[in-house]
C-alpha cells in the first residue's frame, strides 16, 4: 500500500485474488511483479487496511467502503 492509497499486488492469482485481472490457471495465473489493483468503478479510494488470504483479498478505504476480490 502506498501513501497515496494505491495498492499493488503480486502472487498466485488463480481466483483473481490479486485484484489485478488476468486470472488463469497454473503458471499463467502467477503475477511475478507488482501490479496496480484496479478500482476503476470508484473515484480514487484511499485504501487504509488490507487483508489477504489464499483465495481472496479485501481492502477498506478511508470512508469505510469494503472492496473484495477473489473466490466467492
Amino acid at each position: 500500500m502506498c501513501r497515496s492509497g494505491e495498492v499493488y499486488s503480486w502472487g498466485n492469482n488463480d481466483y483473481g485474488q490479486c485484484g489485478a485481472g488476468n486470472t488463469g490457471s497454473g503458471a499463467m495465473a502467477i503475477i511475478f511483479s507488482p501490479r496496480l489493483v484496479n478500482f476503476e468503478n470508484y473515484y480514487r479510494p484511499n485504501i487504509m487496511q488490507i487483508d489477504c488470504g489464499s483465495e481472496h483479498s479485501a481492502y477498506v478505504d478511508d470512508i469505510g467502503r469494503l472492496f473484495t476480490c477473489g473466490r466467492g
